[in-house]
């Protein structure tokens, strides 16, 4: 992306994301274009420019406790069993996040 992102534009399309993925029973590799070209596939990684996996401490997930990178994060839940319920978890705690968190 060219241009810097907005908090809520950066949740609009992280919301896309894990629309899809429950959409799909917790995963599809067919994500847009619009998501193709962010950083993780990731409005909010996007957003903060994270330049390593642990850098994440401005991201409103990482603000609300649930870092991506963290074992018991909502995330790595998912990552570990890529299921329609742990994809649905995700989404609706980014659902939930508010800008600065």
């Amino acid at each position: 992306m060219k241009n810097k992102l907005s908090f809520e534009e950066a949740k609009r399309l992280s919301i896309i994301k894990w629309e899809l993925y429950v959409n799909h029973n917790g995963y599809t590799s067919n994500l847009p274009t619009e998501l193709d070209e962010l950083q993780s596939n990731c409005g909010l990684c996007e957003l903060h420019k994270t330049k390593f996996w642990h850098d994440c401490d401005e991201c409103e997930l990482s603000i609300a406790g649930q870092a991506c990178y963290k074992k018991d994060s909502l995330y790595n839940l998912w990552l570990e069993n890529r299921s329609k319920q742990n994809a649905k978890n995700v989404l609706n705690f980014i659902k939930s996040l508010k800008e600065n968190s």
